[in-house]
């Protein structure tokens, strides 16, 4: 179990929809250590593009460990909320559902309140002002007694 392959992020279909999945960029990913020697021993192989000039290293790099049976793991908790996110809080507190890349490559998106597990891990978009607040609410608040 200990050098299992772990790839995490927030988890999408590829676009061609062939049933592939790879765990977007954009929220961050996590390799542990074994994932990660795989991808170093893989990188510079002409299967992994090195030289490819790319916006999607995501894409790239769940394709890259994907020729090492590396594959993305679902992250969610167990009631299907999300720990890695590709937007800012309030942008998956306040989601409308439409037509964008973000419902159609999700799995089974959870809206409002229930977007986000209590054990989230990371939010795209943050800026530094957002940064300094969410650690003030997350971490120097204290409960009334």
């Amino acid at each position: 179990e200990r050098n299992r392959f772990r790839y995490f992020s927030f988890q999408i279909e590829f676009q061609n929809s062939d049933g592939s999945l790879f765990n977007s960029g954009g929220a961050s990913y996590l390799l542990n250590a074994q994932a990660l020697r795989t991808l170093a021993e893989n990188l510079d192989k002409n299967a992994c593009h090195p030289n490819l000039s790319t916006f999607a290293e995501d894409l790239m790099l769940a394709k890259c460990l994907s020729l090492s049976n590396v594959l993305p793991v679902d992250t969610r908790n167990e009631l299907g909320e999300e720990r890695f996110h590709p937007f800012t809080p309030a942008y998956h507190l306040l989601y409308e559902e439409g037509d964008s890349w973000y419902p159609k490559y999700s799995f089974d998106l959870k809206y409002g309140m229930d977007c986000c597990s209590s054990d989230s891990i990371s939010f795209h978009y943050i800026m530094p002002d957002l940064m300094a607040e969410m650690f003030h609410w997350l971490y120097t608040c204290r409960k009334a007694s």
